[in-house]
């Protein structure tokens, strides 16, 4: 595909994805949200992260494709795209994206996914690590400096660090799995929160976090935002 089809077959694939999701808007939740109830009590917690929908699954059921798109630019741009299914994915794939892109393959237990990254850094192998705290491996890491893209994958019945930042927002973006994300001190007067990852979590900064699988792994896509974004200074562990 020439750089200019690439280039429209990009900007057809956003404009779909704005027209999908333009009611989706950004709004503030609490963490437990979808179990709060309609009291006066209920609706006066405090709100602890801000949900947004930044990805999808389209196509059909046997061939359905995960589509992700980097939230920090103004227009959506695709940078991710996932499936069970291969031929659909490099389908999909080729048409999306301009350049080439790489391919990951994500085994997590009986389950084989393939990933389509595009200007990400791909390690050799399984994965790397970023902290002896945590249980997570990383599959690959999209670093622009002020902002940044992770892939995570996490084992089941295992944990990330428990951490916070002082400048940095962390978005989890589940793709398999429903691992349940801590969320804790210094915003809580009344101690931990547990959510359930099941659609996209911003948790921000000053906000301990920890991810928590227990029967099934995880793979989650985490976009971080702040001073060198993907670098290891501003983490406090608890």
């Amino acid at each position: 595909m020439g750089a200019r089809a690439a280039f429209h077959a990009q900007r057809a694939v956003a404009a779909t994805f704005r027209k999908v999701f333009s009611r989706h808007t950004l709004r503030n939740v609490t963490a437990s949200e979808r179990d709060r109830p309609s009291s006066p009590e209920g609706r006066k917690r405090e709100v602890i992260v801000a949900e947004a929908k930044f990805s999808s699954w389209v196509g059909p059921v046997h061939e359905r494709v995960f589509c992700y798109f980097e939230p920090h630019n103004p227009n959506p741009l695709l940078v991710l795209l996932g499936s069970h299914c291969l031929e659909a994915l490099m389908r999909r794939a080729e048409h999306s994206f301009k350049g080439a892109f790489d391919l990951i393959t994500v085994n997590l237990d009986r389950i084989v996914f393939y990933l389509a990254a595009w200007g990400f850094e791909v390690p050799r192998g399984e994965g790397f690590t970023r902290s002896d705290e945590s249980d997570a491996e990383y599959l690959g890491r999209r670093d622009c400096g002020d902002h940044g893209t992770l892939i995570q994958r996490v084992w089941q019945k295992a944990r990330t660090s428990r951490h916070w930042h002082d400048r940095k927002t962390e978005r989890f973006n589940p793709v398999l799995g429903c691992p349940t994300i801590r969320l804790g001190t210094p915003r809580f007067a009344d101690g931990e929160k547990a959510a359930r990852l099941w659609r996209s979590l911003r948790v921000p900064a000053g906000v301990s976090h920890q991810l928590v699988t227990e029967g099934k792994p995880a793979l989650t896509i985490i976009h971080v935002e702040g001073p060198s974004a993907l670098g290891m200074g501003d983490y406090h562990y608890e």
